[in-house]
Parts: C-alpha cells; sequence; structure tokens
C-alpha cells in the first residue's frame, strides 16, 4: 500500500473514531499531493463541518463539485452549509441540484423545505416536508 493510500486510510479512521483533528490534518496532508481528489475534498468538508467550521468547508465542497457535478451527496453538503451560513438562496439551489440527480433522498426533501421556510415560502416548504 502506497503512502497516499496509508495516509487516506488514517484519514478515514480518525473521522469515524471520533478524531477531526487528526483527520483535518490527514485530509490536509492529502490535498497538498492530491489537490483536486474528490473524495478528500468532500471528507475534508465533512470533518470541517462536523467542527462547525462551515466557512472553511465551503470553499472545498464548491472545488468537489466543480470536479464532479455528478455527486447529489456533495450538492447537499453544499446545501446544508450554504443554509448554516445563512446564504439561503445559494442553499436553495444547491438541494435543488442535488434533487435534479436524486429525487428519493428525504432528507434533501426536508431540508430544502427548511430553506423555504427560511425564505418565507410556507406553501412550498409544506409541500417538500410532505415529500421527505
Amino acid at each position: 500500500m502506497s503512502t497516499v493510500e496509508q495516509t487516506f486510510q488514517e484519514a478515514v479512521k480518525a473521522m469515524n473514531s471520533g478524531r477531526p483533528v487528526d483527520a483535518e490534518r490527514l485530509f490536509k496532508k492529502l490535498l497538498k499531493r492530491l489537490p483536486d481528489n474528490i473524495s478528500v475534498l468532500n471528507l475534508l468538508t465533512v470533518v470541517l463541518v462536523s467542527m462547525d467550521r462551515h466557512a472553511e468547508a465551503e470553499p472545498l465542497i464548491s472545488k468537489a463539485i466543480k470536479l464532479n457535478q455528478s455527486s447529489d451527496v456533495s450538492y447537499y453538503n453544499y446545501g446544508l452549509i450554504s443554509k448554516r451560513l445563512g446564504k439561503f438562496q445559494q442553499a436553495l439551489e444547491q438541494f435543488n441540484n442535488a434533487i435534479r440527480l436524486n429525487a428519493k433522498a428525504p432528507e434533501t426533501w426536508n431540508d430544502r423545505g427548511a430553506v423555504l421556510n427560511d425564505l418565507k415560502q410556507y406553501e412550498n416548504a409544506i409541500s417538500d416536508f410532505d415529500r421527505a
């Protein structure tokens, strides 16, 4: 197993073991070597979000989406980050993209409903909550 593979496995293990600081350090080390690695970008985003560091996570998830526009999970995560940053219109757009790719994810409908509620689009919010 290569050093990159070992580091990736260590980072995932740290993330799954509730050691986000270690996971962050390892994923950032990988990102220096592999700046366009979608898995590393996505997982580092998840780690930063788990530590409530949404502003730091936003450019990472944005880059991941630019590299791969076929992941509903990436769009969903971007929507969550945008909502936490108070960027409700951006969050709505990201949840719309996630739903376009996967209309069967109830959490996306639920979170889009929450954003619609924040935007005072109550009927649409209720519709999304019902769909979830």
